[in-house]
């Protein structure tokens, strides 16, 4: 498998309105850490509420990380997996909950 070559995202204000922060959480205390996502808040605290109500409802732990202090490196362009959706009709937004 030849090697992977990877260079490095600009860090450009990614929340221009307010502070972003990834989420990375582990459902198990022998599971490594994944990301699952990122939020906006304006700290560490309100980015652990809504992370948590998001994303980590059912992990043992959650880590919070600001976005700025993350450097992100890639192989290819990001926009070039982006695909446009067409907005829901009122009231036909597929979506599947999960309730317990």
């Amino acid at each position: 498998m030849a090697e992977s070559t990877r260079r490095r995202l600009d860090s450009d204000d990614r929340a221009p309105h307010g502070s972003e922060f990834e989420v990375f959480v582990r459902s198990d205390g022998d599971d490594p850490m994944r990301h699952v996502g990122s939020v906006r808040a304006d700290d560490a605290d309100g980015a652990y509420e809504l992370a948590s109500r998001l994303f980590a409802w059912h992990a043992n732990d959650v880590w919070i990380c600001p976005s700025g202090d993350v450097a992100r490196y890639t192989t290819h362009e990001l926009a070039d997996e982006a695909s446009t959706v067409d907005r829901p009709v009122d009231g036909e937004e597929p979506r599947n909950r999960e309730w317990s």
